[in-house]
């Protein structure tokens, strides 16, 4: 693992990060240190110059000089700082080689000044001329270096800052796809957990005893042809009907059945909906099982409004069988 406690120990963890020294667990948590910290982000790029100017100045052992030309620079961009360091280097050296200097010329019969040969004059001799003149231009490009690396710190930094937030985006997008996810799952649980109409029919219409299950009337089917039979038997007193309404937009319902002739046989007021799942809302009616005999019904439900104003809401139709 790559622990960072002090200077020291980060400086020599990034050096082997940079050199391909760290398994690939290690790798990761790096790389996910540096893209949160910009302080880690400074110390990667000194390494960086360490690493170079210890290259081009043959400071580095066999082994880590096989692992920089392999591992680091395998990105053009430092091949070209390590390139611009090894050209200073290159010229630095020149300049500082055997400068010894040559006795003043003394003319027959005369001393030498002291002040020709120290001081201003000395300055202007030939080697020391051309040595300050090498000097001053190693400053300049020196200088040249500084501001490129300054350049190339900055553009790092954009780009640091730039794969940050397109990190972040992609973070946000991640999560909100996650959530549309679960919401879809959700959706898809409540709808499979819901039975099937008919299944629930087929299921709550078969009378036991004296007792049956509520019938089920759904917007979903009113065609007669496609309705199960509402069986009823001797013994059973009371037809408990489930009216699943597609809108709950009246505070009172009131239902009226009718008779395949259109006779009204039964008629029930003050009737309240009640809140299911999936947000559906339902009328739960007994209907007495006497005047149900066999043959076709429909029953029409009607919702009154808060002022009292009626308006039919739906109409459903269903089989009756005698046993």
């Amino acid at each position: 693992m790559l622990h960072m406690t002090n200077s020291i120990e980060r400086r020599e963890s990034i050096k082997r990060y940079l050199l391909g020294q760290v398994s690939a667990a290690e790798r990761r948590q790096f790389e996910s240190e540096y893209f949160t910290g910009m302080v880690l982000f400074d110390e990667l790029i000194a390494v960086e110059n360490e690493l170079i100017d210890s290259y081009v100045r043959r400071k580095l052992s066999a082994m880590e000089q096989q692992e920089f030309e392999s591992r680091f620079l395998t990105v053009p961009e430092r091949v070209e700082r390590m390139r611009f360091a090894q050209a200073l280097v290159t010229y630095a050296s020149r300049c500082q080689g055997p400068t010894a200097s040559a006795e003043p010329i003394v003319l027959r019969g005369v001393q030498p000044d002291n002040k020709t040969t120290g001081g201003w004059f000395g300055f202007l001799r030939p080697h020391a001329l051309a040595l300050r003149w090498a000097t001053a231009f190693l400053v300049l490009v020196l200088s040249a270096a500084n501001a490129w690396m300054a350049g190339s710190n900055r553009r790092l930094r954009g780009e640091l800052a730039t794969m940050r937030d397109d990190q972040a985006a992609m973070v946000r997008q991640a999560k909100q796809s996650a959530q549309e996810l679960n919401n879809l799952r959700a959706r898809l649980r409540e709808e499979h957990s819901i039975p099937d109409q008919g299944e629930v029919q087929m299921a709550q219409v078969q009378p036991h005893g004296d007792k049956i299950g509520p019938f089920v009337l759904s917007s979903q089917i009113r065609d007669l042809s496609l309705q199960y039979v509402l069986v009823l038997t001797p013994q059973i007193a009371w037809a408990p009907i489930q009216i699943n309404l597609e809108r709950d937009d009246y505070p009172e319902y009131e239902v009226f059945l009718e008779d395949a002739q259109g006779n009204q046989i039964w008629h029930k007021t003050e009737l309240k909906s009640h809140p299911v799942r999936s947000a559906q809302h339902t009328i739960r009616i007994n209907v007495p099982a006497k005047i149900l005999l066999r043959g076709d019904y429909a029953l029409r439900v009607v919702g009154i409004a808060v002022n009292g104003k009626r308006e039919s809401v739906a109409s459903y139709s269903f089989p009756v069988e005698r046993r």
